[in-house]
């Protein structure tokens, strides 16, 4: 007797995995595979749990075991892919969470005080997800919406709001650095602060007043400072650009910065002493002898001889 599938297969599966999910003697393994196959993207645990009709205990195990054979990757607290999406979840479903989750509930309330109005459906599923699928703390998600209010405000004054697409792009990076406290939001709250008040005496150095520094320009300044130097030989770099070429060229000033950085001279005193700039020597015409003819000579002989 053969079987055969009585709908055509629409889903591929590696031969590595069905070898490995054949030999696994855990059947929840084989149906969170297939789920998540059949989902066709990152789904939170409490969803699966619902939707398999499993305990959370038997769901991680399988997930455990399913991770070992190299065939899963994982979401939620630590890090977290950046291009991921957060999901899209069932409006019963979160309205369920939040008769079952107090603190969800709570947390819903105090975003809608932070951003001025009551969320919307999308807004409401993408705050879940924050909280759900990425696994920041409520008390941390509510850190995160003021810093992004606070951001925009500043950028284009009041009365502008964030996106609840640039509040979860900055979730993603919080969730990727593991800020999972306020001590811990507190603390990346004033390294960033301290990283955006360089940014600006730097701008201010390249000698941009009248606009705001370019994806590019911010890039470079970033890896300037991750590598470690400070303003002042950002500024000697700077002068050499301008001196060398005539002007501001910031993948030119890279070069020099990539270059004494694998030199290892990142303060004023080491790029002097290892990087001296090279000096222009310029060529002096040769000095013309004077040469005098007997005709000269006499004229000057009877010159003298006339004063006396």
């Amino acid at each position: 007797m053969e079987y055969f599938l009585s709908n055509p297969p629409c889903l591929s599966v590696p031969v590595s995995d069905a070898d490995k999910l054949l030999g696994c003697d855990n059947l929840l393994c084989l149906k969170l595979y297939l789920y998540l196959l059949r989902t066709g993207k990152s789904v939170s645990l409490q969803r699966i749990c619902e939707d398999l009709n499993a305990n959370q205990a038997d769901v991680k195990k399988a997930a455990k075991q399913l991770k070992s054979m190299g065939m899963l990757g994982t979401a939620g607290k630590g890090k977290v892919p950046p291009e991921q999406a957060i999901p899209e979840y069932e409006k019963t479903y979160i309205a369920k969470r939040s008769m079952e989750d107090p603190a969800f509930e709570a947390l819903q309330t105090e975003a809608a005080q932070i951003l001025g109005h009551t969320l919307s459906a999308q807004e409401l599923n993408t705050l879940f997800g924050i909280y759900d699928h990425l696994g920041l703390p409520p008390e941390v998600i509510c850190v995160l919406l003021v810093s992004c209010v606070e951001d925009i405000h500043e950028r284009y004054g009041p009365g502008r709001l964030p996106t609840m697409r640039q509040i979860e792009q900055q979730a993603y990076i919080w969730a990727n650095q593991e800020i999972m406290t306020l001590e811990m939001a507190d603390e990346y709250l004033m390294r960033r602060k301290q990283r955006m008040d360089m940014q600006g005496e730097i701008k201010r150095i390249l000698g941009i007043w009248d606009r705001a520094l370019t994806k590019t320009e911010t890039d470079h300044i970033n890896s300037w400072l991750d590598m470690g130097f400070g303003t002042d030989a950002i500024a000697m770099a700077y002068d050499r650009t301008v001196t060398q070429t005539g002007s501001f060229k910031i993948a030119y000033m890279n070069k020099i910065m990539i270059n004494w950085d694998k030199k290892g001279l990142h303060t004023p005193t080491e790029i002097e002493v290892g990087d001296k700039p090279l000096s222009k020597n310029i060529p002096q015409a040769p000095v013309q002898p004077v040469t005098r003819t007997a005709g000269s000579e006499k004229d000057r002989l009877m010159r003298l001889l006339e004063e006396i």
